[in-house]
């Protein structure tokens, strides 16, 4: 039996993200014609593309360079843009899982992490946080 390893990531799932009606108005309203989702095929990261991520996670258009990066052929990317600007935080770090891993995490394990961080950094580290 032959058994191929994949070192490239060039085995991807596809993930779709319908447009959020709010998103699709305001690419009409710049003329843009809007697609029912915008498709991305995940896989993980390369050591490259991590390291990317790492010196640029202060670039706000870091982001969009990620999400294209994974876009389906063809993919506007002032849609991605505009789809990210209607993102929440939950959602942004659940796609840069997907981006880093090249799957899927629990949507429920991430907004908890997202609102745990965002209760510490409001409040400070807890006696019982790790490190303390």
């Amino acid at each position: 039996m032959t058994q191929i390893f994949d070192i490239t990531g060039t085995h991807t799932s596809e993930l779709t993200i319908p447009l959020p009606e709010r998103t699709r108005q305001a690419l009409a309203d710049q003329g843009i014609e809007a697609p029912e989702a915008v498709v991305l095929h995940l896989r993980e990261a390369t050591f490259e593309e991590q390291e990317e991520f790492q010196r640029s996670k202060e670039d706000p258009e870091a982001f969009v360079r990620m999400m294209m990066n994974r876009a389906a052929p063809g993919t506007d990317e002032r849609v991605v843009r505009q789809l990210l600007r209607a993102a929440t935080y939950s959602t942004t770090a659940t796609l840069t899982a997907a981006y880093l891993t090249g799957e899927l995490p629990d949507p429920k394990v991430v907004r908890e992490a997202v609102r745990s961080a965002m209760r510490t950094g409001m409040t400070g580290p807890t006696p019982s946080a790790p490190g303390r």
